[in-house]
């Protein structure tokens, strides 16, 4: 998945009492991609909200966004109605939706997206979007959001990456392979299919559920600080642990970091599941 978006955020304290002006914009698009291929992405990069995907038989994106806006005075209302829009970029492969603003600056680059936010500019009101997004089934995703809401994807047979800080990250129905994130949520991930090539799925403060039909062959890795891992697969073997070495160099001195990780062979082995939490337990079991 390359064609990502850098998205750095100059954005303002929203400090002030209370709001007293609030409005709700809805904004309706189709999208269609330039030259239909398996590298096909849909990129969602949001600050505030919800993200509700739904993998469907069908050609076109179909995208829903409900913009909120909150000031105190309908002076400042009006200011977040002139800057704040839905961003759509897009190329060959890849059809990016993010929030514009002229305090949101926007740079393409290959890798992942950094959030990078600066207070040093006052933006004087308050702003979420909330997205309702069907996609053929086929389309690779890669979402994120930050505050507020939460994110779903159902239905989809592609690669899915959902990246969530303040929120939970349920995925139902998954037919492809999975990175599913979330720092303060809860998360949960149903596969319809035995996984294939690498699947991750972490929670910083938070339960991770996992759900797999039968037993699949998997390396399974586990990292746990306070909590436990939960399983009911039959045929495993629990592997002698494993220690990577992380090295850092600064100040022209060299740091090594060792960081060991639980290992489960399920059946033949095979594709690798990982799986980590911090203050959280870890569920790993068999559809019913």
């Amino acid at each position: 998945m390359k064609n990502l978006l850098l998205i750095i955020f100059l954005v303002g304290c929203f400090g002030y009492a209370r709001a007293t002006e609030t409005e709700k914009i809805k904004i309706e698009k189709t999208l269609k991609f330039a030259t239909p291929s398996p590298d096909n992405v849909l990129e969602i990069y949001n600050i505030n909200g919800s993200l509700q995907i739904e993998g469907y038989d069908g050609q076109e994106i179909m995208v829903t966004a409900e913009l909120t806006l909150t000031a105190k005075t309908q002076e400042l209302l009006e200011k977040g109605k002139r800057e704040m829009s839905l961003g759509v970029w897009e190329d060959d492969s890849a059809l990016v939706l993010y929030n514009k603003a002229p305090f949101i600056h926007n740079q393409r680059v290959e890798g992942p997206c950094n959030c990078n936010w600066n207070w040093g500019k006052d933006v004087n009101y308050e702003f979420s979007f909330d997205f309702k997004v069907k996609v053929p089934r086929s389309v690779n995703l890669n979402v994120r959001t930050v505050n507020d809401g939460f994110i779903t994807v159902d239905g989809m047979n592609s690669n899915v990456s959902a990246h969530h800080v303040n929120g939970d990250v349920t995925l139902t129905q998954m037919g492809g392979s999975v990175e599913a994130k979330t720092i303060n949520g809860e998360l949960l991930v149903r596969h319809t299919k035995a996984p294939t090539g690498g699947n991750s799925y972490y929670s910083l403060n938070g339960d991770v559920n996992v759900y797999y039909p039968g037993e699949p062959d998997a390396d399974i890795t586990f990292k746990s600080f306070n909590g436990s891992f939960y399983t009911d697969m039959e045929r495993m073997e629990v592997m002698p642990p494993a220690w990577t070495k992380e090295v850092t160099e600064k100040n022209g001195s060299t740091k090594y970091k060792l960081t060991q990780k639980n290992n489960i062979k399920v059946g033949k082995g095979g594709n690798l599941l990982a799986f980590e939490t911090f203050n959280g337990d870890i569920y790993v079991k068999k559809s019913k």
